[in-house]
């Protein structure tokens, strides 16, 4: 659950536990209002093999890792 006034915690680094390949598709709408909200913040997800080109050199992510 979050807190109401999340943007108080100036978070810096924000891990994201993505899927597949259509399930991180659906999540680019809440991706980007979360970059929006925390711009200054590095964000990082973890994704299913399938989803490697989709994160490969994506702006929207400092670092990726490929689950097994």
């Amino acid at each position: 659950m979050c807190p109401r006034n999340i943007k108080e915690y100036n978070l810096k680094k924000i891990l994201i536990i993505g899927g597949t390949l259509s399930e991180n598709l659906l999540y680019i709408p809440a991706i980007k209002q979360i970059k929006n909200a925390f711009q200054d913040a590095s964000i990082d997800i973890v994704v299913a093999p399938d989803s490697e080109e989709f994160v490969f050199e994506n702006p929207l992510f400092s670092e990726y890792i490929i689950l097994d």
